[in-house]
């Protein structure tokens, strides 16, 4: 199992698919199923990070119904948070502020903060996503104090990059580049490849809103090197499009037709999801 997680951290899923199999396996024979839905859990994650939200939500849901079984409340939490992020992946807000909200009753019923942390981020992203500002900001502001009360940079990174987010979607570029910065220079001081690649997403797109289009450039390649060479299929559908639009406005259309093609591929993966909506 935790050769699994090393390996999805790295960006390789295969290695990381195989572990998890293998774990999955060795718990079923020997009968453990503290093993066996814990390797659901991981398998549901892992489909939500390439995208495959069918398989994510089949193993998310075969992991809560094992947790519930034999009682373990953080795990339940967990599977609960890992449904909600797969809907809010698909822009499901309302149905992911449900799961969400059930996780964090459990993480404070168990005084959990590390899991508290992730589930306030996702949820005032959510709450974002729905524009509903008040509780928005009123769950980003318990999500960074919590951060930086227990020391988690990756995750006030991540938070960083939400706020930003929220500023961009209220029209105040000023303060959505002013946080973006801060998570890009959280991300590289802990190696978190996943928010580096987000807030070069992010930054691009400012800077292509403000015309600045070799800026937008510059940070949408760095991002499309970083998602091509870890597998991360939502940033890189992100920064392709980003790539292709400004090559032609800069009059490359050939090149801008080949980096459109990778996105249509990319997003031709990430939005098979009609089924599971």
């Amino acid at each position: 199992i935790g050769l699994g997680i090393v390996y999805r951290e790295v960006g390789n899923s295969i290695l990381s698919k195989r572990h998890y199999e293998l774990a999955k396996k060795i718990g079923e024979d020997e009968k453990r199923e503290d093993y066996v839905a814990i390797s659901y859990n991981n398998l549901g994650n892992l489909y939500k990070q390439l995208g495959e939200y069918d398989k994510a939500i089949a193993f998310l849901q075969l992991a809560l119904t094992s947790f519930e079984k034999f009682g373990e409340e953080r795990f339940i939490s967990d599977a609960l948070e890992g449904m909600g992020e797969v809907y809010a992946e698909i822009n499901n807000n309302q149905r992911a502020i449900d799961y969400f909200s059930q996780s964090i009753s459990i993480a404070e019923s168990l005084s959990d903060n590390y899991r508290l942390l992730s589930r306030y981020a996702n949820i005032a992203k959510s709450y974002a996503d729905s524009d509903d500002k008040e509780k928005a900001l009123m769950y980003f502001s318990k999500t960074t104090e919590l951060a930086q009360s227990i020391g988690d940079k990756s995750r006030l990174s991540e938070v960083l990059i939400m706020i930003s987010d929220f500023y961009k979607m209220n029209n105040d570029t000023e303060n959505a580049l002013l946080n973006l910065k801060e998570s890009l220079i959280i991300s590289k001081e802990v190696g978190d490849t996943v928010s580096i690649a987000s807030a070069l997403n992010s930054l691009s797109e400012i800077y292509f809103q403000r015309k600045n289009y070799n800026e937008a450039y510059k940070n949408a390649f760095e991002s499309y090197k970083i998602s091509s060479q870890k597998n991360l299929m939502n940033t890189l559908a992100q920064s392709s499009f980003s790539i292709s639009r400004i090559l032609e406005i800069q009059g490359n259309f050939k090149d801008a037709l080949y980096y459109y093609r990778i996105h249509k591929k990319t997003q031709h993966i990430l939005l098979n999801t009609e089924k599971i909506r």
